[in-house]
């Protein structure tokens, strides 16, 4: 690993500081930028191929980058023709382009290319984006184009994405890994991971991005890459907005409202939103464990509602100082309210003895969370065309009281008189601070650019967990000194990072490095223990890409990774959920330290396009939830480092238009899984292989009116412990323009057929156990949509890696 990092240092300091070879001097360039003939805002990586006037023959090509800005070099004198083009957007083709002695350079300015329109009966048909797009380094889930999202969050609109699975309870993850990085513009989130995804109404997203090799420019944080939440907000001048409602089976129901105020000096963006989202689930377990000469037999059966209600109100202002400089304020107030309600039967008895258990148990969990952001950003751009230095500033706070109480009952064999009590219940009052100091610089060469900036990262927290029991004779409640504990702990990260991306030869490459040192202190304060990790770590990075022949395209990639423990899968202290379950964290668990390959082909077809991908990852120190059997026949949770796991498979992808009125998106994803460690104290070498497949089928029934069929399987899976089945399920929405296109209405139904459930089982030699979940199903959704003034998004918030562009 030295040697790579040392050998990507070489190369971009030799890039970066050599002197700049002198072109042909027989040869010259063109130059220009691609813009949205309708938007008039740039496009990114649409195609720029030059062609031989003479015979037609493919000569030279690049893509456009961030800015829509192209150059295309050392094309020797003669006369070319252009051809710029984008899916869902019609070709331009600029003629006579003739580059001689005194004419080296040739500026073709702005370039607009106009989205395809198709005849359907009497009535024209916009082009539109697809479901899904493929750039160089990432996937763009357009959220408009998923009808059954209307009304979902952000985790139902990444439902039938190849690469990513979703689960009952709306638990996102990405090639099989929960482990990844929620950003939103670009920022970070003060809620994490899946719950923000769970959170975030997909009326109020443009697009989700997924990337999965990032550059060394963005946090190595999660072991799958990144998921960057777009959100919409306005372009035009005057004022623009959108407002959305939606209500839903099982007392389902929300809104969100977007509005923006621009003129030439500052853009005003207030966006709202609430949302309550209960789940009903069945769940059941029959359980064997094994204890010497004693076989005890456990079955759960339980009802369970997980209510969701989170609202926020963000504001922000883009203050436009001149054409050079750009401070932009935006704050977020918001509150992350859950309710979780179990009730469950156990009926427990043993081999050896005539004794029955019969239980009742009521588990209420609530928790209310408010948090408070700001962010404040300057840029300053130079007379350079992409050369600017951003400075950035980002501050939050987060406040959550949660309480769970516990209440069995010991009952007769028909679960109704009461013959004993055991109750309990704990609290948990949570501090979270982030601080975050970011600066960028970015500086554009001739084909490419050299980027470098450093981060700080400050993050300090708190935990103070009471556990108490009740006696029913007293009728008081008693604290449980042996529970009760109290954590604080702090986590500091300081990088710097520099990329250098050029062209050689017709291919694009960048090559990235990043420096970190990290600083995490675990106090446990009712113990004194406490547990200090320092660690330098660097992330190399490396893509390159090849512009093809008909619009096709190479990509390969390499980056490192990280993924840095909870809080809570830290603290030793155990958790007692019921009479038959505990868990409890590590204070040695190490981070996860990944090495991730890709590589992608794409390929445009007469009607779509096609592409495939092929990776590999390697997890150094994969950190597990292991499960193991007590003294007391408990179920016994906590987690662990295995030595490595691996990771290898291809996606495919397809995306055609069959005809006028139909469009196809259909993704898969086969990979072959592989642990090797200890796990629980046994040693483990599993391997297993793993698929899912989704397909997506819209049918264009007018041009104001769709119809949109989906479906999802994913193939069993191997965990640390046990094997989760297949599952699958099917879902259908419609969706009409009304007022002028000005407002929609939606209906969707999710898992139509009510297929949908979540499967385990385990065999070890101590137990063996049978897990599963049932949802409610289907489920429906009705969504009203109006637009304010053709409301459509802001488009100067993206994450640029910087691969390709010319």
């Amino acid at each position: 690993m030295k040697s790579v990092i040392l050998i990507i240092a070489m190369i971009i300091s030799a890039n970066l500081f050599a002197t700049e070879v002198n072109p042909a001097a027989n040869s010259g360039k063109i130059s220009g930028i691609i813009i949205d003939g309708q938007l008039k805002q740039p496009l990114e990586y649409a195609n720029i191929a030059i062609y031989s006037a003479k015979d037609s023959v493919l000569l030279d090509g690049t893509v456009s980058k961030a800015d829509g800005s192209f150059v295309i070099e050392n094309l020797p004198y003669g006369e070319y023709y252009l051809v710029a083009d984008f899916i869902g957007y019609k070709k331009q083709t600029i003629k006579n382009i003739s580059i001689t002695k005194d004419k080296k350079v040739i500026d073709l300015g702005k370039l607009s290319i106009e989205q395809a329109v198709q005849q359907l009966g009497d009535v024209e048909v916009v082009g539109e984006k697809k479901y899904v797009e493929y750039k160089i380094d990432k996937k763009v889930v357009n959220v408009s184009q998923n009808m059954n999202a209307t009304g979902g969050s952000a985790a139902d609109a990444l439902v039938n994405v190849p690469s990513v699975t979703v689960d009952m309870d709306g638990n996102v993850a990405l090639r099989g890994s929960s482990s990844f990085t929620v950003l939103i513009d670009g920022k970070p989130s003060p809620i994490e991971g899946t719950e923000i995804l769970k959170q975030i109404p997909a009326e109020a997203i443009e697009n989700i991005e997924i990337i999965t090799n990032p550059s060394a420019k963005y946090d190595p944080d999660g072991t799958t890459g990144i998921i960057n939440i777009v959100m919409k907000k306005q372009n035009d001048e005057g004022v623009n907005g959108m407002v959305s409602a939606n209500l839903g089976t099982w007392n389902k129901f929300g809104g969100n409202t977007n509005l923006n105020m621009k003129s030439l000096k500052r853009n005003i963006f207030i966006n709202a939103s609430y949302n309550r989202n209960p789940t009903n689930m069945e769940a059941w377990e029959d359980r064997t464990n094994f204890m010497n000469d004693t076989t005890l037999y456990l079955t759960e059966r339980s009802d369970r509602v997980q209510t969701m209600r989170p609202w926020n109100i963000t504001a922000g202002v883009d203050n436009y100082l001149n054409d050079k400089n750009t401070l932009t304020f935006m704050s977020t107030l918001g509150s992350f309210g859950f309710i979780r309600d179990f009730e469950t039967t156990y009926h427990a008895w043993d081999n050896m003895t005539d004794n029955e258990i019969f239980i009742n148990s009521d588990n209420y969990l609530f928790m209310d969370g408010m948090y408070l952001t700001g962010h404040l950003n300057y840029e300053h751009k130079f007379k350079k065309e992409g050369h600017n230095i951003i400075v950035s500033l980002a501050a939050w706070k987060w406040h959550s009281d949660e309480e769970q109480t516990s209440n069995e009952e010991y009952t007769d064999a028909g679960y109704e008189n009461v013959l004993s009590i055991r109750k309990n219940r704990f609290t948990n009052d949570n501090y979270r601070d982030n601080l975050r100091v970011k600066t960028d610089y970015t500086l554009p060469l001739k084909k490419g650019k050299f980027e470098a900036g450093f981060m700080s990262h400050i993050n300090p927290g708190s935990h103070d967990y009471i556990y108490e029991d009740f006696d029913p004779d007293a009728a008081i409640w008693s604290r449980n000194t042996d529970l009760c504990n109290e954590i604080e702990y702090r986590q500091d990260i300081h990088s710097a990072y520099s990329t250098f991306s050029n062209e050689l030869k017709g291919f694009s490459y960048q090559l990235g490095l990043r420096g970190e040192y990290m600083d995490r202190l675990f106090d446990q304060k009712t113990t004194g223990e406490r547990f200090h990790l320092e660690v330098w770590n660097y992330y190399p990075t490396v893509h390159v890409s090849k512009q093809l022949k008909n619009e096709n395209q190479l990509q390969a990639s390499y980056s490192r990774r990280i993924n840095r423990p909870q809080p809570w899968e830290l603290n030793p202290f155990p958790d007692y959920s019921d009479t038959y379950n505990k868990s409890k964290g590590n204070p040695m668990l190490k981070p996860e330290d990944i090495d991730s390959y890709e590589f992608n082909y794409f390929h445009k077809l007469k009607k779509g396009f096609f592409s495939a991908g092929l990776y590999y990852r390697v997890t150094h120190d994969t950190k597990v939830m292991s499960i193991n059997i007590d003294e007391l026949n408990r179920l016994f949770l906590f987690y662990e480092n295995v030595d490595n796991t691996y990771s290898m498979g291809t996606e495919l992808m397809m995306n055609i238009d069959p005809n006028k009125w139909l469009n196809m998106n259909f993704g898969g994803n086969i990979y072959n899984y592989q642990m090797k460690g200890f796990v629980a104290g046994n040693e483990v070498d599993k391997t297993s292989l793993n698929w899912d497949a989704r397909m997506v089928a819209t049918f264009k029934i007018k041009q104001t009116t769709k119809l949109q069929v989906s479906g999802t399987y994913n193939g069993p899976s191997v965990e640390a412990v046990g094997t989760r089945l297949a599952m699958y399920d099917i879902s259908v929405a419609f969706r009409k323009d009304i007022m002028k296109r000005k407002a929609s209405i939606s209906v969707n139904v999710e898992d139509i057929f009510g297929t949908s459930a979540y499967k385990i089982s385990t065999d070890t030699p101590a137990y063996k156990s049978e897990i599963g979940f049932k949802g409610e199903a289907p489920i429906v959704r009705l969504t009203f949509v109006y637009r304010i003034n053709n409301y459509q998004r802001r488009q100067d918030e993206r994450i640029d890696l910087g691969v390709g562009a010319g």
